[in-house]
């Protein structure tokens, strides 16, 4: 009996004391917090994970939406938007930009509470298919074959010269710069149908001989191509020096008017075209930072150039 006394004391002790508990410690800045202590080979049994199949909505949002074009990005932030969320954009410097929207990011101030930041929006800024066929082919070297299909292929985007006689007040920057350049270049600014007869012109004589010839009345340089039956009466193309194209830096949006030099290289007779597109460098600052302030005028959040914490 003394025995099955001390055991059921035994047994009366460790209920006792050896069972979960929950004390109040003080945090860092002085906040109690509730803190559940466990004796060593117990476990905690999360009742979330035992009532989650009958939960009717999830405890909080996450996850990420990606969006195919920026209207659709900024009607998803106003959507989800409060007052502590953020748009983060990267790869403004590599010309590889990509904006993320952070709904639930952490609250402003230092003493701000912190979130989760896991419920996001993510939009790629497609760059559009014009650009990146000009830009691929820009300063690079093409036969005679090679340039008139190129041309042929995106006669669309050639557009008439603008009008530069105006005075320089009345003109835009573009403008002004454009009209600097051929003043210091000394040379002619060609229109969609000169392109176009130029284009052709050099399809005609793909396999012919070419020469230089210049007017010596008005300096113009003309080529002169010599095929295998009349090498003494080749027919002459004047050849430009620049041309403009309406170019969109990213897809569904408003194209750039675009100055572009025409070039080429005379070996042996034979020739090889290049183009260079003026200051595309600015062109695509330009376009990203349209499209930034827009983000900024629609969704009324701050927007911070880089890559946000992970």
């Amino acid at each position: 009996m003394e025995r099955e006394n001390e055991i059921e004391s035994v047994i009366n002790e460790v209920k006792e004391n050896y069972k979960p508990n929950i004390i109040n410690v003080k945090d860092a800045e002085g906040q109690e917090r509730e803190v559940l202590v466990i004796p060593e080979g117990l476990r905690a049994q999360s009742t979330k994970d035992l009532l989650k199949d009958y939960a009717t909505k999830p405890d909080r949002r996450k996850g990420i939406a990606c969006l195919s074009n920026l209207d659709s990005f900024i009607d998803l932030t106003n959507r989800f938007k409060d007052d502590h969320s953020a748009i983060y954009i990267k790869g403004v410097n590599e010309n590889k930009p990509v904006a993320m929207t952070i709904f639930d990011y952490h609250e402003k101030g230092y003493k701000g509470e912190p979130r989760f930041g896991g419920h996001r929006a993510y939009y790629d800024f497609p760059i559009s298919k014009e650009w990146l066929a000009f830009m691929e082919k820009n300063k690079s070297p093409m036969d005679q074959f090679e340039f008139s299909m190129f041309i042929d292929d995106n006669l669309l985007l050639l557009t008439p010269p603008p009008v530069l006689d105006s005075k320089d007040g009345e003109l835009s920057e573009a403008d002004k710069e454009l009209k600097e350049i051929l003043k210091l270049s000394g040379g002619s600014l060609a229109g969609q149908v000169k392109m176009i007869e130029l284009s052709k012109g050099i399809a005609i004589h793909q396999s012919s001989k070419v020469k230089t010839v210049t007017d010596p009345q008005t300096g113009e340089v003309k080529l002169q191509y010599e095929t295998e039956h009349n090498d003494h009466t080749g027919q002459r193309i004047s050849v430009p020096s620049m041309f403009c194209i309406a170019l969109p830096v990213f897809k569904d949006r408003p194209p750039y008017r675009v100055a572009v030099r025409l070039r080429y290289r005379l070996k042996e007779g034979e020739i090889k075209w290049f183009f260079e597109l003026i200051n595309p460098e600015k062109i695509f600052e330009h376009a990203i930072n349209e499209i930034i302030t827009k983000i900024k005028e629609s969704t009324s959040l701050p927007v911070f150039l880089g890559t946000a914490e992970c």
